[in-house]
C-alpha cells in the first residue's frame, strides 16, 4: 500500500487544486494506515479467523469510498478512470479471493457487488 502513494503524491505535487488528487491521496494514505495497522495486529495477537473479515471488509469499503469520492468532487469519469483506485481494486480483489475461507470470498465478493 505505500507503493500506491507515489502516484497520488506525484499528482498532489504537480496539481495541488485538483480536489481529486487530495481525495486520491487522502483514501490512499488511509489505506496504507489500514494496511499498518492491520500487519501490526498480526504481529502483536494470535491468528483470529475475524481478521480476514475484518481486512477484506476495509479492503472493499476503500475501494468503494474512493470510488464514490472521485465521483463526489469530479465526474463519474474520474472514478472509473482512476490510477488510484485501479490498484487498489486488483489488490482488494486478490486479498479477498485468496482467502483460505469460502465465506470470506463470498460475503466480500457480495458486499463489494453492493457497493
Amino acid at each position: 500500500m505505500a507503493l500506491f502513494l507515489v502516484v497520488p503524491t506525484v499528482k498532489l505535487i504537480r496539481d495541488p487544486e485538483v480536489p481529486s488528487h487530495a481525495w486520491g491521496f487522502g483514501v490512499t494514505t488511509l489505506a496504507a494506515l489500514a494496511a499498518v495497522a492491520v500487519a501490526w495486529f498480526l504481529c502483536s495477537r494470535p491468528w483470529h479467523p475475524a481478521v480476514g473479515f475484518i481486512s477484506s471488509a476495509l479492503d472493499v469499503s476503500l475501494v468503494t469510498t474512493a470510488l464514490v469520492s472521485f465521483a463526489l468532487v469530479g465526474s463519474p469519469l474520474d472514478a472509473l478512470n482512476s490510477k488510484v483506485t485501479f490498484e487498489m481494486y486488483f489488490l482488494a480483489i486478490a486479498a479477498t479471493s485468496l482467502r483460505y475461507d469460502a465465506r470470506v470470498c463470498l460475503a466480500f465478493g457480495t458486499l463489494a457487488v453492493a457497493e
